[in-house]
């Protein structure tokens, strides 16, 4: 179900000219994933890139929940302290170097914290709303979603 999800999600973001899609905790990361992760002060983001495996940033005491998803993903974790949160952050960054990318994310859901992290640590990306990419993969139902709505 998720390899599938995550091609359809790869093909949007080509049709959309997005490099990477960047989402938190909620209904498209659920979507995508199948991890649920509460909403707190402590960041989550999926960074879902085109060309490279998703990347899960996220607190050191949600890494085993990540780690035993069968999202195969690259897990960056971070220690209570804001300067590991921002090595974390700054890792993924560099590795992926967001500077010079097209970042989708959801603005009606992602949180001024989060967009200040992923502009911190990529000032000069540019960040486009992806609601019609996400919407668009979750309108459309997958047989085992449709015999879930059936029961």
């Amino acid at each position: 179900m998720t390899n599938h999800r995550l091609t359809r999600l790869y093909d949007a973001m080509r049709n959309h000219d997005v490099d990477i899609v960047a989402l938190i905790p909620g209904r498209s990361l659920f979507y995508l994933t199948g991890l649920s992760f509460p909403l707190m002060e402590r960041p989550v983001i999926g960074i879902f890139p085109l060309d490279e495996p998703p990347c899960l940033i996220l607190p050191e005491l949600e890494r085993r929940k990540a780690e035993t998803s069968r999202l195969e993903a690259t897990i960056i974790s971070y220690q209570e302290d804001e300067a590991s949160r921002m090595a974390a952050f700054q890792q993924v960054a560099d590795r992926l170097n967001l500077n010079a990318l097209r970042i989708g994310v959801e603005p009606l859901s992602m949180r001024a914290f989060e967009l200040w992290l992923i502009a911190t640590v990529a000032p000069r990306a540019t960040l486009l709303a992806a609601d019609d990419i996400l919407i668009s993969l979750r309108i459309a139902k997958e047989p085992d979603e449709l015999e879930a709505n059936r029961r």
